[in-house]
């Protein structure tokens, strides 16, 4: 291996570590000084809503079981933020407010995201053991929504044939553990032409 492709492989990985640290991450929490005019904030279950920005004003509201989501009117402090809650000016507590998180990426994505790949449907592929790169990643995530349990890692190694060959018996397809159009076709990853 040459120190270039070493080099390489240090910052795929790199990027991959990245995503990863990324993955579990949901909501994002309100930062101080956030500006929450006409946005969206999740809200705690238990959070009491008060009429002033001190903690010790009179309640508005105490948010029950569920958990809503509360309109922002203005710019957080430290401490609480400004919302409207039933039509009614309250302030929450920052601390039991979230920011929404955007639409929700594939693993996948992510990673090509991080390694700055674009995102693509497969098409007119067949994927087989030996195979890797980013078709392998969509593989393996859309094997992953249907039951697997792999580890999205772009390599078409044994535990991706083996999860290939069980998906296939599962939908009547030719049980061989390569992903050919059939396969990708039912797990809603394949388009015959671009375009």
């Amino acid at each position: 291996m040459t120190l270039r492709s070493k080099g390489i492989l240090r910052a795929g990985v790199a990027a991959f570590a990245l995503v990863i640290g990324f993955a579990a991450r949901a909501d994002e929490p309100v930062p101080a000084l956030y500006d929450g005019a006409n946005k969206t904030y999740n809200i705690s279950a238990g959070s009491i809503l008060r009429q002033g920005e001190g903690f010790l004003t009179g309640i508005v509201a105490t948010i029950g079981a569920s958990t809503p989501t509360i309109q922002g009117t203005g710019v957080c402090t430290k401490a609480a933020c400004p919302v409207i809650y039933n039509g009614t000016a309250a302030f929450a507590r920052r601390t039991r407010l979230t920011i929404p998180s955007a639409k929700k990426e594939t693993v996948a994505q992510k990673i090509e995201n991080a390694l700055g790949l674009p995102v693509t449907e497969l098409v007119g592929h067949t994927l087989r053991r030996g195979d890797n790169g980013r078709s392998v990643l969509h593989l393996q995530e859309g094997l992953n929504k249907k039951g697997a349990a792999l580890t999205i890692d772009s390599n078409y190694g044994q535990a991706t044939e083996d999860a290939v060959r069980s998906f296939q018996g599962k939908n009547s397809i030719s049980a061989d553990g390569v992903a050919g159009p059939a396969t990708l076709k039912a797990l809603g990853i394949y388009r015959a032409e671009k375009g």
